[in-house]
């Protein structure tokens, strides 16, 4: 999760970090995104491990996913109803 294939490869886990995280973290909060980041990555590596036993796993892509999924599942709402925004 925190290995990358070069240096594309991490600018696009950054800047899909930045357009899917950070609504993500105004909507849960550091800590609670934190949690939902690293459990995603772990859970994308264990994924990746189990279909493919002898290849290396690099990148953050799991853990992206995780924070996409997470931000198309709140629908661009707030707990109280009011819209996220940057």
């Amino acid at each position: 999760m925190f290995l990358h294939g070069g240096v594309i490869h991490i600018a696009f886990n950054m800047l899909a970090l930045w357009w899917f995280g950070a609504p993500v973290e105004q909507y849960l909060g550091r800590g609670r995104f934190l949690l939902l980041y690293l459990v995603s990555g772990l859970a994308g590596s264990a994924g990746a491990l189990i279909q493919s036993p002898t290849t290396p796993v690099v990148g953050a892509s799991g853990a992206i996913f995780g924070s996409w999924a997470r931000c198309s599942s709140s629908s661009g709402r707030r707990q109280d109803g009011s819209a996220v925004t940057r």
